[in-house]
């Protein structure tokens, strides 16, 4: 499975006083594990690459944690900024995803896409 989460609008940050401040990130994530439409899959170790506005990178290394509440699936990715931008720093990344269409699920022919709300935060560590 892959997953992309787009950040548009983020605090605007200098980093580098020679590069144009932070304000915009998406990043991509891919993994394998079951998956069901009813059951959360296991805590993973993901791996998710940044690509900041201006060019810019980062790799990071983190534990995914899918749960579903009353039919609402959180995906939360924490762990720690590897490589490129904010080095050393804590990440959390965390998406909601609306109420699967279960019945779809099930009988249909799955769920081959879904999009939901996300935020991405950069702390110290």
């Amino acid at each position: 499975m892959t997953s992309t989460q787009n950040y548009g609008t983020c605090v605007d940050v200098q980093v580098d006083p020679d590069g144009p401040p932070v304000t915009s990130a998406s990043s991509f994530v891919t993994f394998t594990a079951p998956l069901s439409c009813l059951l959360s899959p296991p805590v993973l170790e993901v791996e998710l690459i940044i690509h900041w506005n201006g060019g810019r990178t980062s790799t990071a290394q983190a534990l995914a944690v899918v749960s579903r509440t009353t039919g609402t699936t959180i995906a939360t990715d924490t762990g720690t900024i590897t490589s490129g931008l904010f080095a050393g720093k804590t990440i959390n990344v965390t998406v909601v995803y609306p109420t699967l269409d279960v019945t779809g699920c099930l009988l249909g022919d799955g769920v081959s896409e879904i999009s939901g709300a996300a935020t991405l935060v950069v702390a110290p560590v």
